[in-house]
């Protein structure tokens, strides 16, 4: 068991707050005393409460993060930034992983706050505005990232989706292709609907057609991408290209498209969105959208930061734009 304020009180014969100024360099305690105290820390290693000295200062430099699946391969890029830019100024972080289970978000949300951490980033998720108000986060340091809340006006960070799709549709046209599919995760989910979007207006501007025909809505997997390209092929005429809404759909396209005999980018080309890992794992190399997921994070904690120390934030929302990573795919 380690040793606490409260043993090397006991072993030196003061109290715990004549320990505490000794180990803080704080006046009022004798020259004897304080180097008796000192040589006890060295001698056991004693590590002070930095929680509890946090909150005797209402400082506890710790800041709560919450994010609602950390096996998202997205997430754990905007993770990174966090932790990094949190870790160069000096603060703590504590991780929360929901599940995208809204009472999991309530729990923690509620847990960050008795604990007192300083400032909370909440990333995705489904709580609406009211949880928020109802909680008292709204007057809370709390910095919203890939989610919106207009009428909170809360510091938010936003990636431009809609953008990064008229990307890869229009690096498409730009190749030759008029006949471009789409395998797109549940439309419910207001990425998904901002890319479908960027898909529609990319065709608009080159004066092509939408065919709702050629989007197919899947679930967000592997096998969902897989089963995305079996629904595509059935139509009478097949798609030369196909935007996969993420990399992790992209891979299962391109499994399918292997599968039934097609050769990548000869006869149908395909366009990932997220740039992980495994867009240079698979074969070809897939061309993909390249998302600022560390540069989110980093600018989360900035804009975090000003919060907690009350500086003035001019504009409440800030969006980030995506860019095309060309590789073999296309």
């Amino acid at each position: 068991m380690p040793l606490t304020m409260k043993d090397i009180a006991r072993m030196v014969g003061v109290s715990e707050s004549t320990v505490s100024r000794a180990i803080n360099g704080k006046p009022g305690v004798g020259k004897e005393t304080r180097e008796k105290i000192l040589a006890l820390v060295k001698k056991y290693q004693y590590q002070p409460n930095t929680l509890a000295k946090g909150l005797a200062s209402q400082k506890t430099r710790t800041l709560g993060l919450i994010i609602p699946d950390i096996t998202y391969p997205y997430l754990t890029r905007i993770v990174k930034g966090i932790e990094e830019r949190a870790n160069e100024l000096g603060y703590h972080l504590i991780l929360a992983n929901t599940g995208g289970n809204r009472d999991k978000e309530i729990s923690y949300l509620s847990l960050f706050q008795q604990n007192r951490v300083e400032g909370i980033i909440f990333v995705g998720g489904s709580l609406a505005e009211e949880e928020i108000i109802k909680l008292g986060l709204n007057k809370y340091p709390l910095v919203l990232v890939n989610k919106l809340m207009e009428e909170l006006a809360l510091p938010t960070l936003l990636i431009d989706h809609q953008q990064g799709a008229e990307l890869a549709i229009t690096h498409l046209i730009e190749r030759g292709h008029q006949r471009i599919g789409m395998v797109v995760g549940s439309l419910d989910d207001l990425t998904n609907f901002q890319l479908l979007e960027g898909y529609k207006e990319a065709l608009k501007q080159s004066n092509l057609p939408f065919l709702k025909n050629m989007v197919v809505e899947v679930e967000d997997s592997r096998q969902g991408g897989y089963n995305g390209f079996l629904k595509l092929i059935e139509e009478e005429n097949l798609p030369s290209a196909i935007f996969a809404a993420s990399d992790l759909l992209a891979v299962g396209v391109v499994e399918a498209i292997k599968m039934g005999g097609y050769l990548i980018p000869d006869e149908i080309a395909v366009v990932g969105y997220g740039d992980t890992l495994i867009t240079e794992i698979i074969h070809p190399p897939l061309t993909t959208i390249r998302l600022p997921l560390s540069e989110l994070g980093k600018r989360a904690i900035d804009r975090l930061v000003k919060v907690i120390e009350k500086t003035k934030i001019e504009e409440p929302f800030e969006i980030l734009t995506s860019k095309l990573i060309r590789r073999h795919s296309t």
